[in-house]
């Protein structure tokens, strides 16, 4: 697992230096996987639900970094209103608590509190009932404290929600996590990081296909053949276990000559690695040598076959005006996961519904996918 200091820079360069004797994978077995996993309603509704207890992105905190500021979304069916007050970020169901009507119709923006435009119930930016439009008229005070809160917590530069938690205290991201995660996601400066450009993808596949292209590059050489792949190595990265979580470092080809021909001392590993979390369940997030492209991925509610992906580059902070360096960046991530691996999820995904393959192969450095598979099983039963 990498420290992200010098010494732990440089011990990731040794077993990077020897990656085919460490490639993830390497002397196992082939194995198959049936495609109903991808199909099945049943098992589709019981991930569905443990997305909901578990920590999911909302916004990116910068997005709410004032009090008063607040933003609006649809998380996994529930409607969300997300702001900061004085004390802090709170996630609130975006339904008034009289007759359920939506409260902020705005994506995002500022404001001294929330009022209903349906009777003009108003609520403080905690959600807490603030007033009852003619008390006297409605017949005194209703049996309700405000909005219904939602457990969140914001952590590396992120505001986490658990939808379905069994009450709205904090949720507890850095438990999820686990203390190696947590610690490197702090190490890399995650926190500090705002968004630079987002947009979301309407996918026509099961979720777990957005998270199998992450989690083997078998395929680079291949499918990223005039993108990535003149400088991506395929079948050399290696995946190491945090958790329920998955840890993956892709070197580049540049790191790779820098390792076989520089001194130990001069190598610059995280200069030219990228690094993928898969965080079980349904969040990716790949640090590629100083930004963040962060991938919130939604199953439908009822659909297995389809899925929604946020996509959304962070930069740092203190960087945010080199827009020009930023865009291209997006350019390059827009050009090959959207229009490569995604565009292939769905002609999997079609050719599964089809009947044309019920049985998939997944090869010795794919191992990763089999393993995420039984990681959800477990968030799922747990």
């Amino acid at each position: 697992m990498l420290a992200v200091d010098r010494v732990g820079e440089l011990a990731l360069g040794d077993r990077l230096a020897q990656l085919d004797l460490y490639a993830y994978g390497a002397g196992a077995t082939p194995v198959e996987v049936d495609t109903s996993v991808y199909t099945d309603p049943a098992r589709h509704a019981a991930e569905l639900a443990a997305l909901r207890s578990s920590p999911q992105v909302a916004v990116p905190a910068a997005a709410v970094a004032e009090p008063g500021q607040f933003v609006t979304l649809d998380l996994l069916g529930t409607p969300l209103l997300v702001g900061r007050d004085g004390d802090g970020v709170h996630a609130m169901v975006n339904a008034c608590a009289h007759r359920g009507a939506t409260v902020r119709h705005e994506p995002c923006g500022s404001a001294r509190i929330h009022a209903c435009r349906f009777h003009g119930w108003s609520y403080e930016l905690d959600g807490a009932l603030r007033s009852v439009a003619e008390p006297d008229r409605f017949g005194g005070r209703p049996h309700v404290t405000g909005l219904r809160r939602v457990a969140c917590a914001e952590r590396h530069g992120l505001v986490w929600v658990v939808l379905d938690a069994p009450d709205d205290r904090a949720a507890d991201v850095a438990g999820w996590l686990g203390a190696e995660l947590d610690e490197l996601f702090a190490g890399l400066g995650l926190g500090a990081m705002v968004a630079h450009r987002s947009a979301a993808y309407d996918l026509r596949c099961n979720w777990k296909m957005v998270t199998d292209g992450f989690l083997e590059t078998y395929h680079i050489k291949y499918l990223h053949r005039d993108s990535v792949a003149p400088y991506v190595p395929s079948n050399r990265a290696m995946v190491d276990r945090c958790g329920a979580h998955f840890l993956a470092y892709l070197p580049k080809n540049r790191l790779l000559r820098q390792l076989a021909e520089q001194p130990r001392d001069e190598w610059r590993v995280l200069d030219h690695l990228t690094m993928t979390a898969t965080l079980v369940p349904g969040t990716v997030v790949q640090w590629n040598a100083g930004h963040v492209e962060l991938f919130a991925i939604r199953p439908h509610l009822t659909d297995p076959g389809r899925c929604t992906v946020d996509v959304t580059l962070l930069v740092p902070g203190d960087r945010a005006a080199e827009t020009d360096l930023w865009d291209r960046n997006w350019e390059r991530l827009t050009a090959t996961i959207p229009a490569e691996d995604f565009a292939t999820a769905e002609e999997v995904q079609a050719n599964i519904a089809a009947g044309a393959v019920t049985r998939l192969q997944i090869g010795a450095t794919e191992r990763a996918l089999t393993e995420h598979l039984a990681a959800v099983d477990r968030t799922v039963h747990d």
